[in-house]
């Protein structure tokens, strides 16, 4: 299992982390309805709109209490007063998240004292709130989708008592880490669904931010997710399905609150990791593995033999999120590939069970200096010019991509999309042999001076 490593450094000149704030607003993208709101500096808003819409494609909504220097010195609970009466009444959100930023939490302020004196005094005010805590200076971005997940089930589900009971025979609550995209979640959904199981996603991207054309035209809320209608049906389900370590709170608060047993997967990436999942679902329904998921897997095993002749060997460095980044290792293993640097932006859970000697908390920087005579790195779009000076070519993957097109709707989990990926992959290398080879073809003829001969 991998050591943990942070490198102690004055500066970061090539940061890779993330914010919390950033993760715990995409949580809320996959909620139908939804409308985050950050508070702090309108920059922080702005940036976070910027980025998601450059990554998904897809506008992205976003609200900001809108802090500036006087409040940030005499208190800011005014503005967020303010942002969440003006959200509620122009847009009429399902629900507002309210995200607690660096800027107001090095402040001191209480703002779960502050909602709660909010809603006492405006009882009119009838949009539900949640609330997570998830400054800047701590964590990544895997730690606020993961914090906002949280309050989300603590939040909004509410208690069992006071609802109608239900069959939770074939239902499932699912629960995806911070690095499933679109395409991701959709796959995972249909290898439940194939098992006549009911999946209950939280949050589900793969509505809120897929980018289809709809005929609703623009609107100023998520367009589509899990709604809160949805929610009330969790308590009920047979199981919950972690998906990622860094999302095992939530679960366990599920668990806590109205008795439902979980599992956490590491990874749904590769073999061996959908395997795993697959064998979960056959326990849980009772029924045999469909032969459309059975020729999926035969279609795997095909991929990682065709794939092995270009991966075997090959020398793999990565800098993701940490659920990412296990998921990456677990896949490269899988295809014969050596692990030769991976870089964390954050402690998590999932590095420990990496099977690495060690993995560095580190930046970009750290990548370019450890990643030299790599084969293959996997990375962010923000990692395309280290690539370049290495000179080695660059699988994007993680947040951004912001320089390719359908980035957030390509799968890399189940047996499909790990055949996609691994296939892809292959195909980089194959690239590059192809491109040494005519540069030794090219050095050959001009060594021995056969231009125009033949």
């Amino acid at each position: 299992m991998a050591r943990a490593v942070s490198i102690k450094k004055d500066v970061s000149v090539d940061p890779l982390k993330l914010s919390r704030p950033l993760g715990a607003a995409m949580a809320l993208l996959g909620v139908a309805g939804a409308m985050p709101l950050l508070h702090g500096a309108q920059g922080c808003a702005s940036f976070a709109k910027v980025f998601f819409t450059r990554h998904f494609r897809e506008p992205a909504p976003m609200g900001t209490s809108a802090l500036s220097e006087m409040p940030v010195i005499l208190g800011g609970e005014e503005n967020l007063r303010r942002a969440l009466l003006k959200l509620s009444q122009k847009f009429h959100p399902s629900m507002i998240g309210v995200i607690a930023t660096a800027l107001s939490e090095t402040r001191g302020e209480d703002v779960r004292g502050m909602l709660e004196s909010f809603k006492s005094d405006h009882l009119e005010f009838k949009t539900p709130l949640v609330f997570a805590n998830a400054p800047d200076f701590q964590g990544s971005l895997e730690d606020g989708f993961a914090l906002m997940l949280e309050a989300l089930v603590s939040g909004l589900i509410p208690d069992d008592r006071a609802l109608k009971p239900i069959s939770g025979e074939r239902l499932v609550n699912v629960l995806p880490s911070a690095g499933f995209g679109p395409g991701d979640v959709d796959d995972i959904k249909e290898l439940i669904q194939a098992f006549g199981l009911i999946p209950v996603v939280l949050p589900d991207l793969s509505l809120g931010m897929d980018g289809r054309l709809s005929g609703g035209g623009f609107r100023p809320v998520v367009m589509d997710g899990t709604r809160l209608d949805e929610l009330g049906k969790m308590p009920f389900a047979r199981m919950t399905l972690a998906l990622g370590k860094s999302v095992e709170g939530a679960a366990s608060r599920l668990q806590e609150c109205f008795g439902v047993p979980y599992r956490v997967f590491d990874s749904v990436t590769g073999l061996q990791a959908t395997d795993r999942l697959v064998s979960a679902l056959i326990e849980l329904s009772g029924a045999k593995v469909p032969q459309k998921i059975q020729r999926d897997r035969e279609r795997l095993l095909d991929t990682m033999l065709d794939a092995h002749f270009f991966t075997g060997g090959k020398k793999l460095s990565a800098a993701l999120e940490p659920d990412e980044l296990l998921a990456v290792a677990q896949l490269a293993k899988e295809a014969g590939m050596e692990l030769q640097a991976l870089i964390g932006p954050a402690n998590g859970p999932a590095l420990a069970a990496i099977e690495a000697e060690e993995v560095t908390i580190g930046d970009l920087g750290d990548l370019e200096r450890m990643a030299a005579g790599s084969d293959l790195l996997v990375a962010s779009a923000r990692a395309a010019r280290l690539a370049k000076r290495l000179g080695v070519p660059l699988f994007r993957m993680g947040m951004p991509v912001f320089d390719r097109v359908g980035g957030a709707m390509r799968s890399k989990v189940g047996y499909n999309g790990s055949a996609r990926i691994l296939a892809d992959i292959a195909n980089v290398l194959l690239e590059l042999e192809e491109q040494k080879l005519e540069e030794r073809e090219h050095h050959a003829v001009s060594h021995f001076g056969l231009e125009g001969v033949g």
